[in-house]
Order: C-alpha cells, then structure tokens, then sequence
C-alpha cells in the first residue's frame, strides 16, 4: 500500500484549499468565543474594516498562523462589532481573518476548564 492511498486502496480525499480552512476555523472561534456567527458577508465586511484601516492594529503574530507563502504575515486587530470588542488574526496573503482571540488573555484559562 503506497503512503497516499487508505486502507482500502482509494486516495484520500483532496486537502481543503488554505482560505477556506482559515475560514471555517474562524467560524468556530468566532462562535465559541464570542458568540457570533461568522457568515460570508460577515467576513467580507470585517475583512473590508481592516482593510481599510478601521481596526485598530494590536501586534503582528507569530508564525504558527501564517499561509506558510513567502511574504505571507498574520497580524492581530482590534474590531468591534455590535458593541463586542474583539480581537481578530489578519492574513494579508489569503486576505482572510484566520481566528478570533479574546481580548482579555485570562478568559483563555475558562476556556480551558469549560467554563
């Protein structure tokens, strides 16, 4: 059996293309975190507030969330939407925002404990 192939001697399945992974874990975060349902037109928008300097620019991020191009940066912004401070991962090279942070780094510990 070749390393490509499943047990069965089919191929596995075609990986998903990068934006739509950012996206989809987005859209997990976003519900998880802040309650908020991360639709196309929703990141269309957000994204356009980025882009056009409507967020506030916190820190660039580390590598760990990079499209993995060269020239490719993730940077963290500050938005608000319907009165929810937030914090948002940038991609400049898939033009997509890849997660949601919390805003208050200690939330993450609730997280963790399922609170």
């Amino acid at each position: 059996m070749r390393h490509h192939q499943t047990a069965r001697g089919r191929s596995p399945p075609p990986r998903v293309p990068l934006p739509q992974a950012q996206r989809a874990h987005a859209r997990k975060r976003a519900l998880s975190r802040y309650g908020l349902e991360l639709t196309d037109e929703l990141h269309t928008l957000l994204v356009q507030r980025i882009q056009e300097g409507e967020a506030v620019l916190v820190r660039e991020h580390p590598r760990k969330y990079r499209s993995g191009a060269p020239g490719g940066r993730c940077f963290v912004y500050e938005l608000v939407w319907e009165g929810k401070k937030m914090h948002v991962v940038y991609d400049e090279q898939t033009k997509c925002i890849v997660t949601f942070l919390f805003v208050d780094p200690t939330m993450y510990l609730y997280e963790m404990c399922g609170y």
